[in-house]
């Protein structure tokens, strides 16, 4: 009968990218039978071997050693030399017996390594069966599957278990292996119920050597994740399961000849573990001194706010720009409220973000860019913004206030431009205004004897003046009509309108006015929608034109493609170095994104 046992491999320690010089011990096993055979080795990294002195090993008997191996690593830029001495040691009684440490001399200071504690069963506990119950077979999986909890495992670390609402963490999957895992799958991916989660790329992250209870493991980080809880109270990642392959190796009970050992046989054997859920103690932010405009950031933050110019004429662009910066969920900052003066003429802001993770917090910035242009002289005080978050280290709220910027504006005063669409006298076609009389042939002959009362001709203009009287009613109803609907007209002009508006934008395209192509370029999408969805000028604004091309069921990414359309146009028209494709590029834009419109709204 055979038996069946793990195929202990050991792999070589490298400490990928630690610099500096280590000592330290560790062994095969940690639990051996009285009988059981096991190794302790002593590694030193980095030095050389200056009075070695090993420990005395009292309770074991020493069957080998010390045994030397050396081993150089060249990764990431580190270099990494070690060496290792081994010893093969057995237990003289059972308990828990101490090694104690080794020590070496390293730059003239005595180093030890630390000790190690060996708990020792009795004889042949370690091959002893898990029960009498169940069949051979399941015995042998149910001692396996144990034995390879002290093999393979995972643990999820965290950064912290006890934060606030808001507070980030990071939770580390680690790996520890003492065999190899072959064809690692994950099975189930750890449930986050009750955290916003931003996962990290590891980008190959090295393996490392890591000691745990005097037990030397390969460890690697097979996933990182950056959390922040979304309430209170008492939250649990749930665990992340794996499934892989380990090889175990079998063997004949007794040896029959000393060739046995070179007809060793393996089998592959599927197993599946998981890491233990963790808790975690999420506590409610404070509601004593929270500020009055607390939107709910928590983190270790920043805002600075500049404007590009104090001093400008009318009708000038000045950038009034608020950053956010530091460490939290940048991407929850949401757009400030700011109340700019009401003769500003003030465009949506351009937000700009970077966030990063290499470091295994969420940092980063984000901006606003708001572009106002003044229409009348004098002096202006811009808005004071205010800014309070949370900070989990200090325990208590942070507020930043931007000072009070001052805008002298000089200049006569301006109008604002609008995009106008009222029909003009050129743009009306009246029906039925030049109308032609018949004039009958003078020459035309007819028979003799017939009178002209009873001919054709006679009964034509007898009937003619009510026929024309008719149809002069119905020429004015007509244009009764189109007077009254004049949404419906402006409906049916609007592609009229946009292609007349944008070819002017290009002759001053050919031209290379800039100004002039952005202003005829802005009007004729202005212009456009506003006739083509009965939207008056003063309801003209961002959000109507989304929900009135929703509903006449155009698709939302072209709704996107003509407010970034606006976007470009507008900025471009006071910073034309702005427009990404240049005016050709908005031209050809604008032309495709009207045209597409109007397929999807009707003529």
């Amino acid at each position: 009968m055979k038996k069946t046992y793990l195929l202990l491999t050991l792999f070589a320690c490298s400490f990928v990218g630690l610099r500096g010089q280590s000592f330290s011990a560790f062994v095969s096993k940690n639990k051996v039978a009285l009988d059981e055979t096991f190794q302790v080795s002593f590694k030193l990294e980095n030095a050389q071997s200056q009075g070695l002195e090993y420990p005395a090993f009292e309770g074991f008997q020493v069957l080998g050693g010390p045994n030397t191996s050396t081993s150089m690593q060249f990764i990431n830029g580190t270099t990494t030399q070690s060496v290792t001495y081994s010893f093969y040691l057995r237990p003289r009684k059972e308990g828990k017996i101490t090694i104690g440490p080794a020590t070496v001399v390293i730059n003239n200071q005595k180093i030890s390594s630390q000790p190690i504690t060996i708990e020792v069963g009795p004889a042949g506990s370690q091959n002893a069966s898990s029960g009498g119950n169940g069949t051979e077979a399941q015995r042998r999986d149910e001692s396996l599957e144990e034995q390879l909890k002290g093999y393979l495992f995972l643990r999820a670390l965290v950064s912290d278990r006890e934060i606030y609402m808001g507070e980030q963490i990071t939770v580390t999957y680690k790996l520890y292996e003492r065999i190899r895992a072959l064809n690692l799958v994950p099975e189930e991916p750890p449930k986050y119920e009750g955290f916003w989660v931003e996962n990290i790329d590891l980008k190959g992250a090295p393996a490392q050597a890591e000691v745990i209870d005097g037990i030397q493991y390969q460890t690697r980080v097979i996933k990182k994740d950056i959390l922040f809880p979304q309430r209170a109270g008492k939250l649990t990642i749930d665990p992340m399961v794996l499934s892989c392959v380990v090889q175990v190796q079998t063997q004949p009970r007794q040896r029959r000849n000393i060739f046995d050992s070179f007809f060793e046989s393996y089998e592959n054997y599927p197993y599946t573990f998981s890491n233990a859920p963790v808790p975690i103690q999420v506590n409610v932010l404070p509601a004593a001194n929270q500020p009055g405009d607390f939107s709910g950031m928590v983190g270790v933050l920043d805002m600075e706010v500049t404007v590009d110019k104090t001093e400008v004429k009318t009708g000038d662009p000045v950038t009034f720009r608020v950053k956010y910066s530091g460490q939290g969920n940048i991407k929850n900052i949401h757009e400030p409220r700011l109340d700019f003066p009401p003769d500003f003429d003030v465009f949506d802001p351009k937000v700009d973000e970077s966030v990063s993770k290499s470091s295994g917090v969420v940092s980063g910035k984000r901006s606003f860019d708001y572009l106002v242009v003044p229409r009348n002289p004098g002096n202006y005080k811009l808005p004071v913004v205010s800014f309070s978050y949370f900070d989990p280290q200090k325990k208590d709220y942070v507020t930043r206030r931007s000072p009070e910027f001052t805008l002298n504006v000089t200049g006569e005063a301006q109008r604002p431009e609008v995009s106008t669409s009222n029909l003009s006298k050129e743009d009306m076609e009246l029906i039925g205004q030049d109308i032609r009389y018949i004039h009958p042939d003078e020459t035309h002959l007819r028979k003799s004897g017939v009178s002209f009362s009873a001919s054709l001709p006679f009964f034509a203009l007898y009937l003619l003046p009510g026929l024309l009287f008719a149809a002069l009613i119905f020429v004015r109803q007509n244009q009764r009509r189109a007077a009254a609907d004049v949404e419906g007209t402006r409906r049916k002009k609007a592609i009229q309108m946009a292609q007349k508006r944008l070819t002017a934008g290009k002759k001053f395209l050919q031209t290379g006015d800039e100004k002039g192509f952005y202003k005829e370029i802005t009007r004729a999408i202005y212009g456009y929608v506003s006739d083509k969805l009965s939207i008056s000028q003063s309801e003209l604004t961002r959000d109507t034109i989304r929900e009135k091309l929703l509903a006449g069921n155009v698709p939302d990414a072209l709704t996107n493609q003509l407010t970034d359309l606006l976007d470009t146009s507008e900025m471009a028209l006071f910073a034309p170095t702005a427009a990404a494709g240049g005016m050709q590029g908005t031209y050809d834009q604008a032309l495709k994104v009207i045209t597409d419109i109007e397929g999807f709204t009707g003529k």
